[in-house]
């Protein structure tokens, strides 16, 4: 069963909120959190810059979400031109795109999503991303309702 179909069941905005929350506590630099998955609309946390309350619901700001390809691309997936017999051993932790005026961490969540994270552009974002890459890590067997 994937995500979409878990999040019909159960309550998809308090198992988003759960792992924004944890992602959020990272560090106070975070700007916002997006979880896509394939198939499925994206869910979008950001905290309101006048009172700090964390926000649920789509993006306002023309924030772009990191195409999945790009993940399999730094993973260095041979199989992608058809050469899967000498695949990279290694596996990927993280990836950081780096703007003008923010960085932005992409962590894979279990097979067929992942999590993006914008950042203070000034913020240690390999320190971020290996913390947030544990932090996924030990949610790879997604809570219930996820």
């Amino acid at each position: 069963m994937n995500l979409c179909a878990r999040n019909a069941i159960a309550s998809p905005q308090k198992a988003f909120a759960r792992i924004a929350r944890d992602v959020f506590s990272l560090d106070p630099g975070i700007r916002w959190v997006a979880v896509e998955e394939i198939g499925c609309p994206p869910s979008w946390a950001w905290r309101d810059p006048e009172s700090g309350k964390l926000c649920l619901g789509e993006t306002t700001s023309d924030d772009e979400l990191v195409d999945p390809l790009l993940l399999m691309l730094a993973e260095g997936r041979d199989d992608l031109c058809g050469d899967s017999e000498n695949a990279s051993a290694r596996h990927l932790l993280f990836v950081v795109l780096a703007y003008r005026d923010m960085a932005q961490i992409v962590v894979r969540l279990g097979r067929g999503a992942h999590v993006s994270v914008a950042t203070d552009p000034h913020l240690d974002a390999y320190r971020l991303g290996a913390r947030l890459a544990r932090l996924l890590h030990s949610r790879s067997a997604l809570p219930p309702g996820w």
